[in-house]
């Protein structure tokens, strides 16, 4: 293997291990120059094996720049000779196999379930997989054996996790009562390997909350909205805190490819257990305010109370008769005790008082600071809970004539409940159906309640008949009587104490101006002129109105309230994403009606007076131009974007602008007015459209401003597909063709398109055969895409500038082998989950996925999530315009068995890339660029 790290596999004839080349194109392994690794310890746990090594060296003239694999290999069972590679894990020099694993691999080769039997195993360096070894690469074993006797073969009977097999790098985290968690800890997870995820038999409590998280870390984590048990909830990145509301013992589920959770009572044996965490969780805040303290015999935490003015209010669950007291902000310095009497009887607050003993039950409490009293009272109480306020927090509803009335609360469409005494043992859900409308009040795990749009909303349960009613919540001053409809009240919008709304009056119509839904205050008045402004009557008389559409006002903001009628012409986009009932309103603006940005996707049309009576059509030929407003003409079709759409009534013009800010090229043939627009083809990667540049040089720039734009200095006789830094400010990119431009954000680099990976690649939201990720021509004359996360369901291939024309496919074999890459072959599948770099060598028509790349990671992103490196196919591994905070280090394949530390001396200077070195740390230094010459050993931050 002939310096493979120069090109990332240039010397691809070394690596083929065919008999279509001759012997002497290959060097020769030599164990005399490779240094075996040592088994420092090792032990047989409960759970896993785990054996620690310090790894071996192969100094062979041709390979020892690529840091050799290492694997845990059994070599006898019961004194028989056996040569078995065993599946670990591999962090920090220490092989991990699980039981479970071990299990599996000796049921495979024939021996019982609870079979007991004595093994030994060593810890093998290698070039490459054993099962590709072509005899030349080679490899060298420990001569340290570890020896285990009495291992019993095991599977636990009738778990669901017989899958789970592998130690996940996810954990559980949260407020978890039953283990003393307070987002502090971990528990630990286990994974099947494809992307699940389970904490098995899990102990919660109804208040507890937790998330996930990855490598016990804040970096990667996510939460969510649980919905009901068995069923499957959307979790996302920094989501809601999880809160099932429920003791018991249950399994939690993730996956957080496809951002799904689940929560199921417990089925298994398998016993989750707390681990400890890389980094502490966010500190519980700090107790505040007037607590309670020493219910139920628990004297360490406080039950918080509500504060309104002097008054402090809690709710408490007593099983049986117990004590407490009142203390502030968590300690001791200030406590009331006290006698109680009566129900609903005030008692005297003492400082320093007697416990206030309590019978069995669930009560209300009320500390009153200003009069120095407390008051225990009937606590029963239903309350709304949901998703609305995280569910957690309960809002309590107030009894009312024998039902229970909540507060005008804001509540979302995605659910919620009632619950009795701020507790799950008994709660209530149902089926709504229209507002105003009761419906049945379902409990025994009823449906969570879903309305159809957020709002403010008043709901009342009836305990009597069993039914919910929920109705809107009209606040403020709103317009009634309008076509003869006395109940209903059309809403206003406020600004600055002036309220206007836009009404449809078909026929002649009169109205009044009325507050909060009621009549308790109203206006009317004597419309006299339209347009102009006239006194506004509390109590006044109902204002007419003639037929038309008007915009209404009522101006509460001068010394006396005034009314006015004035058009209330509008035009309006209808049909967005298919809704041809929904307006949105355009605003008009130095004579352009202008809509709000809006998300679109598909046809929609322009309509006067939310009427079909004057509409507007067209064909648009490109975003930002021009184009005929028709009467009744064809829909607006635009592709999915946001936009921002202008439509001028003087002209008959309309102009639908993109209202995303995105990345555009500018200065093509010497017209710096024009950008053309760039689409973000995989996050970071922007790529503009075909352009021609004849003459002249170009930058591209964001949201066609020079706020934020990007040079960069190309090669003389720059070659389509050359990337190079991109920087703020930057030179003009001096190059000219026919090309698509590249802007890829994570490397920091620019470029044109020239061979591009395609495919169906599941880690890139909405990649398809249709997208391209652009790959870079090395200066060896080989191309290297960016890492790329592929799994073993994804289909690649590469293709030349973003057509079909030019294609190569091929059929892989193995990972770091390069395979024949054939004009238009089949589509290459990839054998293994994992994040590699595509390689194609056109000279020799091979290609190959590796994961030998580099990337840069650090304090500066939480050690996780690295920055990826480009290889210039020169020796250097290269990242532009980097401001890298505190410490950091390069690392190979996104993990830590081959990683380079060193110290930084000062810019422009060459210093000494280390194997497992210390933290590099460039002080303050911004804006710089780093260079890894792995041949040399090198490491250069240049400003």
């Amino acid at each position: 293997m002939k310096k493979v790290l120069s090109i990332l596999f240039a010397g691809v004839i070394a690596l083929l291990a065919t008999a279509c080349y001759p012997d002497d194109e290959f060097a020769q392994f030599d164990p005399s120059k490779a240094t075996a690794p040592v088994v420092s310890s090792y032990e047989m746990g409960a759970k896993a094996l785990t054996v620690a090594y310090t790894p071996g060296k192969f100094n062979m003239g041709f390979n020892e720049k690529i840091a050799p694999n290492h694997m845990l290999v059994i070599t006898s069972i019961d004194g028989k000779s056996v040569n078995k590679v065993v599946s670990t894990t591999n962090k920090d020099n220490v092989l991990t196999a699980s039981v479970s694993t071990l299990s599996n691999l000796f049921l495979s080769m024939g021996f019982q379930e609870d079979q007991t039997l004595s093994f030994e195993a060593l810890v093998r360096a290698t070039m490459q997989n054993p099962a590709q070894d072509n005899g030349r690469n080679g490899h060298v074993d420990s001569k340290e054996k570890v020896s285990i006797s009495n291992f019993v073969v095991t599977l636990p009977k009738g778990s669901p996790y017989i899958e789970y097999t592998q130690s996940s790098n996810w954990s559980v985290i949260g407020s978890l009562s039953a283990y003393e968690m307070s987002w502090d800890k971990d528990l630990e997870m286990w994974t099947d390997g494809s992307g699940n995820h389970v904490a098995a038999h899990v102990q919660l409590c109804a208040g507890d909350e937790f998330k996930f998280r990855q490598d016990q870390a804040w970096t990667v984590n996510m939460g969510g909205t649980f919905s009901s048990l068995d069923a499957e909830f959307e979790v996302t990145q920094d989501g809601a805190n999880i809160v099932v509301g429920a003791d018991g013992i249950f399994d939690l589920f993730v996956n957080p490819g496809a951002g799904l959770a689940k929560v199921s009572e417990t089925t298994g044996a398998k016993v989750s257990g707390i681990i400890g965490g890389d980094e502490p969780g966010p500190e519980p805040e700090p107790v505040k305010g007037w607590n309670i303290i020493g219910l139920n015999g628990d004297w360490e935490n406080d039950i918080l109370a509500t504060n309104d003015g002097s008054l402090w209010t809690a709710y408490i669950t007593v099983p049986e008769a117990s004590e407490f007291k009142w203390r502030l902000d968590g300690a001791w310095d200030s406590d009331f005790g006290g006698t109680f009497v009566a129900l609903d009887e005030p008692f005297e607050a003492v400082a320093g008082g007697p416990n206030i003993q309590v019978a069995a039950g669930f009560w209300k409490v009320v500390l009153d600071t200003a009069n120095n009293t407390i008051t225990i009272s009937d606590g029963n109480v239903w309350s709304l809970i949901g998703d609305f306020n995280s569910w957690a927090g309960d809002v309590d509803m107030v009894l009312t004539d024998g039902k229970w009335v909540s507060p005008v609360t804001h509540l979302n469409a995605n659910g919620f409940k009632l619950r009795h005494n701020h507790d799950w043992a008994l709660s209530i859900g149902g089926n709504f159906e229209e507002f105003g409308k009761p419906f049945e009040a379902v409990s025994e795990d009823g449906p969570n309640i879903m309305l159809p749009a957020e709002g403010d909303y008043v709901v009342t349960y009836d305990p009597e008949a069993q039914t919910i009613t929920i109705d809107k919540s009209i606040s403020g001053w709103n317009v009634i009587g309008l076509n003869g409809n006395w109940n209903d009240d059309v809403l206003a919008t406020e600004n600055n104490g002036v309220w206007t709304v836009r009404v449809n009056a078909p026929e002649d119509t009169e109205f009044k101006w009325r507050k909060d839904g009621g009549w308790d205050e109203n206006y009317g008045g004597d419309l006299v002129n339209i347009g102009e402004a006239f006194p506004a009557f509390a109590g006044g008389n109902n204002i007419k109105l003639p037929a038309g559409y008007w915009l209404l006002t009522l101006d509460l903001s001068g010394a006396e309230p005034m009314l006015m009628v004035s058009d209330g012409t509008v035009w309006s986009l209808i049909g967005v994403n298919g809704d041809w009932e929904k307006d949105i309103d355009m605003v008009l603006d130095e004579g352009a009606w202008v809509s709000p940005e809006t998300a679109i996707s598909g046809e929609f049309k322009i309509r006067k007076n939310h009427d079909w009576a004057e509409n507007r059509g067209g064909v648009m030929a490109s975003l930002g131009e021009e184009f005929d407003a028709e009467p009744g003409g064809a829909n607006i079709n635009v592709p999915e974007g946001t936009y921002v759409v202008h439509y001028y009534p003087e002209t008959e013009k309309i102009v639908v602008v993109n209202a995303k800010k995105v990345w555009s090229v500018i200065g093509v043939n010497g017209d710096w007015a024009a950008d053309y627009e760039m689409a973000e083809v995989a996050p970071g990667i922007w790529m503009s459209d075909v352009i021609e540049v004849t003459s002249g040089d170009w930058k591209i720039r964001f949201d066609h401003d020079w706020a934020v734009n990007r040079g960069g200095t190309m090669p003389e006789n720059p070659s389509v597909g050359v990337f190079v830094g991109a920087f703020q400010d930057g030179p003009n990119v001096a190059m000219t063709g026919t090309f698509k431009v590249v802007y890829n954000a994570n490397n920091e680099t620019i470029g044109t398109l020239g061979w591009g990976v395609v495919g169906s690649i599941a880690s890139i939201p909405g990649f398809s055969w249709n997208n391209d990720i652009p790959m870079n021509l090395g200066a060896d004359g080989a191309w290297y895409s960016v890492p790329v996360t592929l799994t073993k369901d994804d289909e690649i291939k590469i293709r030349w500038a973003g057509g079909w024309d030019v294609n190569r496919g091929g059929d892989l074999v193995a990972i770091e082998e390069p395979f024949e890459a054939k004009d238009g072959g089949n589509n290459i599948k990839v054998p293994a989950d994992g994040t590699y770099l595509v390689t194609y060598y056109p000279k020799e028509e091979r290609m190959a996925l590796t994961a030998q790349f580099w990337g840069l990671i650090g304090e500066f992103n939480g050690w996780a999530g690295d920055v990826f490196m480009m290889y210039d196919g020169n020796n250097n591994w290269v990242a532009y315009n980097q401001t890298l905070t505190g410490g950091w280090k390069l690392r190979q394949g996104c993990g830590w068995d081959v990683n380079r530390g060193g110290v930084f001396v000062e810019t422009g200077k060459e210093f000494d890339a280390v194997a497992g070195g210390d933290n590099i740390n460039v002080g303050d230094l911004t804006n710089f660029t780093v260079i890894y010459n792995f041949e040399t050993e090198k490491i250069t931050v240049v400003k």
